[in-house]
């Protein structure tokens, strides 16, 4: 009778599967890339995050790019409607 040994997630397998869950190595590494390049965190204090509370600072960091991102363009539109007014009241004084 063969017995199929029982494999349980430890050590090195268990500290992948808890890093890489949501998305591949690229993506870890340039996450870590723009928080300690950026955001100046250092890559101890990264790696010695729970893996939900970097889950959670990357979010917080996407959702304030995305804010700043759309204040920006916000800003860049207003600019190009006054020069846009600006432009057509030189073309009426013709």
């Amino acid at each position: 009778m063969w017995v199929r040994p029982q494999v349980a997630l430890g050590g090195s397998q268990r500290f992948f599967y808890l890093t890489f869950r949501d998305g591949s190595l690229k993506a870890y590494y340039n996450n870590m890339f723009t928080l300690t390049h950026q955001y100046k965190y250092t890559l101890t204090e990264l790696e010695n995050m729970i893996p939900w509370e970097r889950d959670l600072y990357i979010g917080m960091v996407n959702t304030w790019v995305k804010e700043e991102t759309e204040k920006l363009n916000k800003i860049k539109a207003e600019k190009e409607q006054k020069f846009n007014q600006a432009i057509s009241k030189v073309r009426k004084r013709r």
